[in-house]
């Protein structure tokens, strides 16, 4: 089921995620797991990577071209958060921008919402 979606994915993002899903590895992947797990240095890490389909309790939210698949839990931590992208040579790939992190850690992969 589709749903409307809680993260919002840039375009720098979404060209990305076109290119990786382009390449021969991912073509039996289709799906975009967006989500959060404990872990990191500040307590809750972010979670990217391809899947050949959903869970039973997965949220789907249409993007382009693929579709993200989150968990309940995650798609309630990443409500209103952005997906970004940058090629930047030092300290570049994905970043999400979480208005409601507390505390980060210095990488940008993990966060604390309290």
């Amino acid at each position: 089921m589709t749903q409307t979606t809680p993260i919002q994915i840039t375009e720098r993002a979404i060209k990305r995620i076109q290119q990786l899903l382009a390449k021969p590895e991912n073509a039996s992947t289709p799906y975009l797991r967006v989500g959060v797990r404990g872990g990191g240095c500040a307590g809750l890490e972010y979670v990217l990577r391809f899947e050949m389909s959903p869970r039973a309790t997965d949220h789907q939210f249409a993007f382009e071209d693929f579709h993200v698949i989150m968990d309940p839990k995650s798609a309630e931590l990443l409500q209103d958060c952005v997906l970004d992208f940058t090629g930047e040579l030092l300290g570049g790939g994905f970043r999400v921008q979480n208005p409601h992190a507390k505390r980060s850690c210095g990488c940008g992969t993990s966060f604390s919402p309290i």
